[in-house]
């Protein structure tokens, strides 16, 4: 399981890898005041999906981890691993077992 800095919405709550996929949950005006957020529906058309993920947190002045669900844009995940190979806990443990 990856961990990531906390990225969360104030609006809907939810949290998010990156700022692209925090940005393009919002969508609406700010002027005609019709900005919200994306609902979950909305953004699994949209091509984002979730994953289980550590986000670092603070509770009493004291840092802790919590799993939470994140949401992430598909295409920019597959963007990722044709660049550098595939990146997940399956490919860790393989590595470490090399060692």
């Amino acid at each position: 399981m990856r961990i990531i800095r906390k990225t969360q919405c104030s609006g809907c709550r939810k949290y998010f890898i990156g700022d692209t996929a925090f940005f393009a949950h919002r969508t609406g005006s700010f002027d005609a005041r019709t900005r919200r957020c994306l609902s979950t529906e909305e953004m699994q058309a949209a091509g984002y999906a979730t994953e289980s993920v550590l986000v670092n947190m603070y509770l009493d002045g004291k840092p802790i981890r919590e799993e939470h669900d994140a949401w992430f844009e598909i295409a920019a995940r597959e963007r990722v691993r044709k660049a550098f190979g595939k990146q997940t806990d399956e490919d860790e443990e393989e590595d470490n077992d090399d060692a």
